[in-house]
């Protein structure tokens, strides 16, 4: 984009378009009212043609109603039309480019790159100028000297000028690097490369002594090389050597200054040029231990013969203790050779759900808030499956990240990004995983890819294929598809689906040939509408006709007739859409021996799970009199209470769905138990199982698009269901002998996700053991409330979990502190996928880029990984929730309210108690009724208020542990209404006010405080009162309060100018009562003595309905204008240092463009000191009277 005060010049996906600013701002303010308006007259219009329908009959009534009619007809036209004219005045002109990246402006021309070329246009009517091609993809542009600079993805850079020359073409040799020549240094590097075996990804120089050891290592590996350097001397010798050899910020970097600044965990290996070369490391051994990648990072040191002993144990002690990790240590060949291990209380994420349990959680400790960035980059979205297939999530185990995306696999290093290798393989894909379950598992050391009728066996660090794996198959058997698959210690489990209609991609294949769109002829029928609509839109299958069908699903969504895409809203029976295998089987990994097969009918590939050395699925094999006696079972349940209701008995039997749960010992296969149950209403079509603690949890795949289906009324839909999801079910079976544990309808939107004793079932959580709902003690009410958390933004994808988090799209990454309680928080500018891509393990957050397809402007179409950031403090900013509590009004009475003003975002503090915001923060972005969410409560403060806010991260004050309650604040305030109570009632509270000094300067904050009208604190002067670097807290004891607490911050000398308010501008406004309904014209003159002291002084006034700009004016000279808010308000101005004279002064308030707004605007005051004269940081109200007040 590119702007001008007039114009902005934008680029869109269809082409370049000039936006006249004005209109476009115009339109933005007037169009959805009119929009609204206009919605409210075709309701209108409907309303009246059903009238006049019935109306047939009564000649009198109808030509009524008619001409009534014709009005409300003529009058939606009228405001179509407005809106119409309003949207045709943005465009000001328009010119089609595919594929247009960079846009610049210089005089009166254009500049414009794409693939393949660049463009200049006229900026007056978007006429093409000139064309002309380049090699690649315009990233950049410049303009300078009569000349466009353009550079490309592929390198180069391009420069047009006026005239053309004979010879455009400069190249410039960069000097290579030469290999170190000093004997030590070479054999010291190679024995290292040997014994350690790495040859790529990233290498610290712990101690340079002259840069021949980089150089090596450049030219012999594929490694990044980091140098650290505190000497100045040094670090400039080292920087030019490096920058003579053409290294420098290719292959090698030089830092100036300590190891703290280093990222963590990012050498894949350490080595020191000096102790090579003999000399003692003299480095912080606690760094070089925090930047080791953990999983097989190594450290080097050696010559270390002539190193004290002492020194030796000193450097292993330091690294073991600050490793956090398994490690092993070395002393051989006069070197220290020191690996680092996986990380202690690391998780690891091996299939589609973490585990074989299906949990679709880790036990992962170490992610945890506060998170933070560790690194971001490839792969991006070129490789990856369309966002909406839902497709295989991630691996990360080890320390590597495993990603498939459309027929391709790679390996990245989970700890800095490094690729490990990327192979295409056909067939390696697998999308609607909700319904068919994924294709790809991993250990510590292999990958297993389900290509086709086999598995292929991978080495998890390059990527070579080391064995086949086939479904089983007898001669004469139909070939199978690989569907299942997970590996369990030695074992590789597998299952034979049924083949898919078609492969991925089939669309593609069908349509294009040789570069071409096929003729019509020879495309296949089912495939020729789509054949036709292309050929409209595409004259060739280029890279923009491959990005629509990356858009619009087209490489997926023709290979298979799956289950809906969308959530249920009533149970669903069995049909012939669920994704089945007709066997299960087992394969010894290690020898490649088949170890068992066992064979059914309708076997669901997500109903197997792996559980206590058994192996758990579903078969639809049951004959009537198993249905009879699984039906008669649930009867009986009902009776004892373990089986819960909801109106899935009232369905007919063809629409119930009865089910076999099977039980197999995983080393042999033999059947240990089976049982037929009613399942309905546990899933249908989307039915999974999972495992955890002895317990076979049934449940459903769903993911309800947003909160629509959860907020539908209790309205039976025409099947005579009720159109809602309270009969959701959750069934739990005893792993061991498969009775009944329980049966529950639980009201979840999505699929669920299970942390030790706890199912997390959206928007609550239940307790694995009796299903119960979990409750928490309400903040502010002291009351039990169910415990909630909230996905308020657009998403489609489930829950991943640890210990201490939640994590799922809501628009963006969503992140809810379990431990903590603390709230939702959210990581913008990317977009996490439609099933389960936010996955925790290896002690990282690791985001894979799922935005493929996605017309949304995320602004990060990266991966993403995110680590614990201890240096960010105790906790994060969140928005804590409560929906449950806030839709019915339970915030009150009061028993321990903490608000803290001016902050972002709600903190919970070490002692539990939650610190709300306030100004409350704006959370407007949200589905439906998810719109606003977080507690809301207003504190109707009187007032010029305005709220100050800084870093609080390093800043301490004396007197607190809570350094973020007091690093911002509100100002200007004057009188603050804290409901605590419901009317009438009365109660007896403990105060606290804390304050602190936002900005230098004593005597800048004076004023006085009162609660309840009585005079707490007289001519407070902040600054004196807390100091520099310190906190004030003042606690008030026995606080009567009856319904509301009255808090007053109350400069003195306060000078009443003008009590009146006015109504300005043109139209009658019946209900301003409080000024006049009769406006007073457009300009208000207030003229005042002024006979007070001398010093500075500010100037309030009360406004509402301000929708442009008004000037403030005194004595003829502007000192600000009226915010443009609707809202009544009260504005405050700073008025310049001389401008308030003894005597008369005169005020006036008008309009500083063409307005036709109509204002309320009066109430003047005079005001000693600046704008912002009072300040206060935090408030605490807790309870005295009440035995659910939290202790002072």
């Amino acid at each position: 984009m590119v702007l001008t005060k007039e114009v902005a010049y934008i680029v869109t996906q269809k082409g370049i378009y000039a936006i006249d600013r004005s209109a476009n701002a115009e339109a933005a303010k007037k169009v959805p009212g009119l929009e609204k308006q206009a919605a409210a007259l075709k309701k209108n219009i409907d309303a009246i043609r059903k009238r006049l329908r019935e109306a047939a009959g009564n000649a009198d009534e109808a030509t009524k109603i008619t001409a009534e009619l014709a009005k409300a007809t003529t009058d939606h036209a009228a405001v179509v039309s407005q809106i119409a004219k309003l949207r045709a005045r943005i465009e000001k002109w328009g010119r089609p480019f595919a594929n247009v990246g960079p846009i610049v402006r210089a005089g009166d021309t254009i500049f414009a790159g794409g693939k393949g070329f660049v463009i200049a246009l006229s900026e007056a009517d978007g006429t093409v100028l000139m064309e002309r091609q380049i090699e690649g993809h315009a990233v950049s542009m410049a303009v300078a000297d009569d000349r466009l600079f353009v550079s490309t993805d592929l390198g180069a850079i391009q420069c047009f000028g006026p005239q053309a020359v004979a010879n455009g073409r400069l190249e410039k040799k960069l000097p290579t690097a030469k290999p170190a020549n000093d004997p030590d240094v070479v054999a010291a590097a190679k024995a290292v490369l040997v014994q350690t075996k790495i040859d790529r990804g990233w290498c610290l120089i712990a101690g340079a002594r002259d840069g021949r050891l980089a150089e090596f290592l450049a030219a012999n590996t594929q490694l990044k090389i980091v140098l650290v350097e505190a000497d100045a001397e040094r670090y400039a010798a080292l920087h030019a050597r490096m920058m003579a050899t053409a290294l420098l910020g290719r292959r090698v970097w030089v830092m100036r200054g300590g190891y703290e600044n280093l990222p963590d965990y990012f050498a894949n290996l350490i080595v020191s040029e000096r102790a090579m070369l003999g000399d003692e490391l003299n480095v912080p051994v606690d760094q070089l231990a925090r930047v080791l990648r953990p999983a097989g990072g190594q450290l080097v040191l050696g010559s270390i013969r002539d190193w004290p002993l002492v020194s030796v144990q000193k450097i292993i002690n330091g690294l073991k203790a600050n490793a956090h990790a398994q490690t092993t240590v070395q002393l051989a060949n006069e070197r220290l050779h020191f690996t680092r291990g996986k990380l202690k209380d690391a998780g690891e994420w091996s299939g589609l759900y973490g585990n074989t349990a299906n949990t679709s959680s880790t036990t992962d400790k170490l992610v945890k808030g506060p998170l933070g960035v560790l690194w971001y980059g490839e792969p991006g979205s070129e490789d990856m499956v369309g966002r909406h297939a839902r497709a295989a999530s991630p691996l990360a185990i080890n320390g590597r990240l495993i990603m498939q995306g459309a027929e391709v696999v790679m390996g990245y290093d989970a700890y800095n990004g490094t690729m490990l290798w990327k192979r295409k393989i056909r067939g390696a894909v697998r999308v609607r995983v909700d319904v068919d379950g994924s294709n790809i598992t991993a250990n510590d050391d292999s990958v297993f890819v389900a290509v086709g009728d086999h598995v292929l066996h991978l080495d998890a660090q390059t990527g070579e294929t080391l064995r086949k794996f086939p479904v089983p198959r007898k001669e004469g058997d139909k070939a199978l598809r690989w569907g299942y698959i997970a590996i369990e210690g030695d074992i590789l489990l597998g299952s034979g689906a049924s083949d898919l209609d078609r492969e991925y991609g089939y669309l593609w294949n069908v349509l294009t040939k040789d570069g071409e769109w096929v003729a019509e002829k020879d495309c296949p029928k089912d495939a020729l509408s789509d054949l036709k609509k292309l050929k409209g839109l595409f004259a060739k299958p280029d890279d923009r006709a491959w990005d629509h069908f990356q858009r619009y699903d087209m490489h997926w969504k023709k290979i298979n007739t799956f289950p809906g895409w969308l959530p249920d809203h009533k149970p669903s029976p069995v049909n012939d859409k669920i994704m089945t295998s007709e066997k299960v089987f087992a394969y010894n990994v290690k020898t490649g021996k088949l170890l068992w097969e066992h064979e059914g009918k309708g076997i669901p590939n997500i109903s197997l799970v792996v559980g206590n050395d058994s192996v758990f699925f579903l078969k639809d094999d049951l004959n009537d009199e198993e249905k009879a006696r699984a039906k008669g079972r649930t009867a009986n349940n009902i009776l004892s209470k373990t089986y819960e209701p909801e109106r899935e008995q009232k369905l007919k039997e063809s629409e119930k769905d009865y089910r076999r749960v099977v039980c197999l010992d995983l080393k042999t296969g033999e059947k240990t138990w089976d049982r037929p149950y009613d399942l309905t209403g546990s899933g249908g079509t989307k039915l999974g199982l999972a495992y955890q603690d002895g317990r076979v949890l049934a449940f459903g795949h769903y993911s309800n698009h947003d909160e629509a289906a959860f907020n539908k009324k209790e309205d039976k839909n025409k099947d005579g269901f009720p159109d809602n999801l309270a009969w959701r079910r959750i069934t739990v079976i005893d792993a061991g002998g498969g009775s009944l544990m329980w049966s529950r309808p639980l009201d979840y939107r999505r699929r669920p996700t299970i942390v030790d004793n706890t199912i997390y079932i959206e928007p609550r959580r239940a307790d694995l053991k009796t299903g119960d709902i979990q409750t928490r003690k309400h903040p502010i009410t002291g009351k039990s409330v169910e415990w909630e958390f909230l996905r308020p933004g657009h998403s489609c994808g489930i829950v991943t979990a640890t210990p201490h988090n939640l994590f799922f799209r809501s628009f963006s990454g969503a992140i809810v502190n379990t431990e903590q309680d603390s709230g939702l928080q959210l990581f913008g500018g990317m977009r996490p996928g439609c099933w389960n891509s936010m996955i925790p393990a290896n002690g990282l957050l690791s985001m894979q880029e799922a935005s493929a397809g996605c017309t949304c402007s995320y602004s990060l179409r990266t991966t993403v990984v995110l680590k614990h950031k201890p240096q960010k403090g105790h906790a994060e900013w969140a928005v804590f929730i409560s929906e449950q509590a806030k839709k019915k009004a339970i915030h009150l009475p009061v028993s321990h309210m903490a608000i803290n003003f001016g902050a972002p975002g709600d903190m919970r503090a070490k002692d539990k108690t939650v610190w709300f915001a306030y100004p409350r923060p704006k959370t407007p972005v949200g589905q439906g009724n998810f719109k606003n969410y977080g507690l809301k409560f207003d504190l109707n403060e009187v007032g010029a208020t305005d709220v100050v806010q800084r870093d609080w991260r390093g800043v301490k004050f004396a007197g607190t542990d809570k350094p973020w309650l007091y690093t911002s604040a509100l100002t200007g305030a004057t009188k603050l209404t804290v409901p605590l109570l419901e009317k009438g009632d009365k109660g007896r509270f403990t105060v606290r006010l804390g304050f602190a000094l936002p900005m230098a300067g004593a005597g800048n904050n004076v004023f006085d405080v009162k609660l309840q009208g009585k005079t707490e604190l007289g001519k407070l002067d902040v600054a004196k009162a807390a100091g520099e670097g310190a906190v004030m807290i003042h606690e008030a004891r026995g606080v009567e309060v009856e319904g509301n607490l009255i808090v007053e911050l109350t400069p003195p000398g306060v000078i009443d100018v003008h009590p009146k308010l006015h109504h300005l501008g043109n139209d009658v406004v019946a209900g301003w009562t409080d000024s006049s309904p009769k406006p007073e014209g457009f300009v208000l003159r207030v003229p005042f003595n002024f006979n007070g002291k001398g010093g500075a002084y500010s100037l309030a006034l009360t406004q509402e309905h301000i929708h442009n700009a008004w000037s403030v004016m005194l004595n003829g000279r502007e000192i600000g204008r009226l915010r443009e808010t609707v809202a009544r308000e009260v504005s405050r101005y700073n008025i310049p240092k001389g401008l308030l004279k003894q005597g008369a002064n005169e005020l006036v308030v008008q309009r500083a463009e063409d307005s036709k707004d109509d204002i309320q605007v009066g109430k003047v005051q005079l005001l000693p000191g600046h704008a912002a004269s009072t300040v206060i940081q935090s408030l605490e109200i807790i309870r005295e009277d009440n035995k659910t007040a939290a202790k002072p």
